[in-house]
């Protein structure tokens, strides 16, 4: 266990609604109807720098170190 007058780290972690936003152009019918049909198709389109902003912050949990 660190000294008390040691400074301390906090590690949070969540989960959280964010919105985002992504277009892909050039896409042919065959891309375009799977994209459609498949959410975890969908899922892997998105990566961090579609993300805009948190929305909802659903929980959060705090680890000091």
């Amino acid at each position: 266990m660190p000294p008390e007058n040691q400074p301390k780290t906090a590690i949070l972690t969540g989960t959280a609604i964010v919105t985002f936003r992504k277009r892909i152009e050039g896409l042919n019918e065959q891309e375009a109807a799977e994209l459609l049909a498949d959410q975890e198709s969908q899922g892997f389109q998105i990566d961090e720098d579609d993300l805009i902003d948190i929305q909802e912050i659903h929980e959060i949990a705090v680890v000091l170190e």
